[in-house]
């Protein structure tokens, strides 16, 4: 008696057992979901069936040919994925619902993040309710389980932002600035999302908003707001001075000028009673960081807006 076969309709390959039609089907036509990422190693791309015809190499799943093997591996990655539902149609109606089982199961151990899928047989009346969905061989759909996770937003009151991201590195390199110090300082903090506590919402009639030392979001007067906002920040500068000063190149005018305008006494010039401050100079210095500090909140105002607006509807 002659044994049964179980040719495959996407190749010219043949078997015997349907188990091992099943995996060649599995292996060489169909490649599992994975997580998306930026980039796909060349490597890891599933590519069965190449054909050299005429020094070009033919891509078995729409016929196009390349020149190189390179072209064709790139091709397959960008734009020539299988089509699932298409070779599941092609499939008994068996075999079509134990694959499609295997991959689903396949895809969860490749990733927690893919949703689960609903997939109807109108040919058997397959339903995996376990995996709550059918696939409709029929139209060739697939339906997918959207789900929206809700994220909370967080916001860190002014003055009480996050500088863990900071190293000593940073801190020196920002005192390096000189004169652009606070201004150096404010757009490191602002690299943090949670940072993101203060936005200019009508220049023209002197409005900010920004969230208080209660958590709130408060409208309030942007001159007054920003003053504040630029006073905490360089007291944090004048801070990391205090700490870094021995660090720092002393000798350099912009630093120098930095330390007149703050303010800042090292230890040894107050042993020596030289800790004359110039309040007109740190009042100069003062506003022209909150200058500096307003240009900054007016390009990234649509940003900062946005997460504040997201925060006040928690």
């Amino acid at each position: 008696m002659a044994q049964k076969q179980y040719p495959c309709k996407l190749c010219s390959a043949s078997f015997t057992r349907f188990y091992t039609y099943k995996k060649h089907v599995e292996e060489s036509h169909i490649t599992p979901p994975e997580p998306e990422t930026k980039t796909k190693p060349a490597d890891t791309i599933n590519i069965q069936h190449i054909q050299l015809l005429d020094n070009k190499f033919k891509c078995d799943t729409c016929n196009a040919t390349f020149s190189t093997k390179y072209t064709l591996k790139r091709h397959c990655k960008k734009s020539c994925k299988p089509d699932i539902v298409q070779i599941l149609q092609s499939l008994p109606p068996e075999s079509a619902a134990t694959l499609m089982t295997t991959l689903i199961n396949s895809s969860k151990n490749t990733t927690n993040n893919i949703d689960k899928r609903k997939i109807t047989n109108n040919n058997t009346n397959n339903t995996d309710n376990t995996n709550n969905g059918t696939i409709n061989t029929n139209n060739g759909t697939i339906n997918n389980d959207n789900r929206v996770l809700n994220q909370h937003i967080h916001i860190n009151p002014i003055g009480q932002e996050s500088l863990d991201h900071l190293t000593k590195e940073d801190k020196i390199a920002i005192l390096r600035k000189g004169m652009g110090a606070v201004a150096a300082l404010v757009n490191a903090i602002m690299e943090v999302p949670e940072n993101r506590n203060i936005a200019i919402t009508d220049k023209r009639n002197n409005k900010v908003m920004f969230v208080n030392q209660d958590g709130k979001v408060e409208i309030g007067a942007l001159t007054k707001v920003i003053a504040m906002y630029t006073t905490n920040n360089i007291d944090r500068i004048d801070e990391y001075l205090g700490t870094y000063y021995d660090e720092l190149p002393l000798t350099d005018k912009t630093i120098q000028r930095l330390i007149e305008c703050i303010g800042y006494v090292a230890d040894d010039l107050k042993a020596d009673n030289k800790c004359h401050v110039d309040s007109s100079l740190f009042d100069s210095y003062h506003e022209k960081c909150m200058d500096q500090i307003q240009d900054i909140l007016t390009v990234n105002k649509k940003p900062n807006v946005t997460r504040l607006n997201k925060y006040l509807e928690q």
